[in-house]
């Protein structure tokens, strides 16, 4: 598999996504407006309830939309992550049947969830308006993270979604690891908990877990856009540049591996079909 294999499926992943959009509003009485209205409900539950808790709001913002931020990133990576690991699977007939570049189907089920997740992106930006916080000039940033955090997924896909053929406690795996996942990523808390209770080594530690790096990023590109590109990562930011470099090569590595994994895989996909 390679970039220009996909860019030739064009027109089928077009249709995927159609197709997947469609179906999934198709049968809801509130349509497409449930994907506005489904973070701003998790949103005011853990509002209420963190809130509560010491040091959590103290974040420098608004605590709702310090986690409104949060969920929206969290919820097209693991809704993402959870969609696309069947997906070959669960198009095998087709696969049987005709030559195709089954690669199509985890990408297309990232694409769709990133439509969901721009859509979504709407309610983040009513709630910036409410909370009057001047958009700076780090929002130029936000297209830069948005990427960085589709092709995270699209890398993990493609190896969750190759396995999942053949093992299918895959499943299983990914829903725990997403469970824990959440909770060590600064979506409820800031990031500097870590450092006043674990210290410096854990906090640096702590951000090598690639979305917690990848929402720090996003939230400053939009919450904190007239502050610092690199806050949060260290007292003053100095840290920052270290973990965009590691992230972007993560990144990029990650996808190699995927495509390894697919490569390796895709031939015997019909056989175990």
């Amino acid at each position: 598999m390679d970039i220009f294999s996909l860019y030739k499926s064009r027109d089928l992943i077009f249709n995927l996504v159609s197709r997947d959009i469609k179906v999934r509003y198709k049968s809801s009485l509130l349509g497409i407006l449930w994907s506005l209205l489904k973070p701003l409900f998790i949103m005011a539950i853990l509002s209420v309830v963190f809130t509560r808790f010491p040091g959590f709001g103290n974040v420098g913002c608004p605590y709702p939309l310090y986690v409104l931020t949060g969920i929206l990133s969290w919820m097209f990576l693991s809704g993402a992550l959870g969609e696309s690991a069947y997906s070959i699977t669960a198009q095998g007939s087709l696969i049987k049947k005709i030559k195709i570049n089954s690669a199509v189907f985890p990408v297309s089920s990232i694409i769709a969830n990133f439509v969901h997740f721009c859509i979504a992106m709407i309610v983040l930006f009513l709630f910036i308006i409410f909370y009057k916080v001047k958009i700076g000039a780090l929002i130029l940033f936000l297209p830069f993270v948005m990427v960085i955090q589709f092709m995270l997924a699209v890398g993990i896909s493609l190896i969750t979604s190759s396995l999942f053929v053949f093992y299918r406690d895959v499943s299983s795996i990914l829903e725990v690891v997403l469970m824990g996942w959440f909770y060590v990523t600064p979506i409820i808390y800031p990031a500097q908990l870590i450092r006043e209770h674990y210290g410096d080594l854990a906090y640096k530690i702590y951000f090598l877990n690639p979305q917690a790096t990848i929402l720090t990023f996003f939230r400053n590109s939009l919450v904190f856009s007239r502050e610092n590109f690199f806050r949060g990562f260290g007292e003053k930011g100095e840290l920052g540049i270290y973990y965009l470099i590691y992230i972007i090569i993560f990144t990029f590595l990650l996808l190699i591996i995927g495509t390894l994994v697919y490569n390796h895989y895709k031939d015997l996909f019909v056989d175990e079909l």
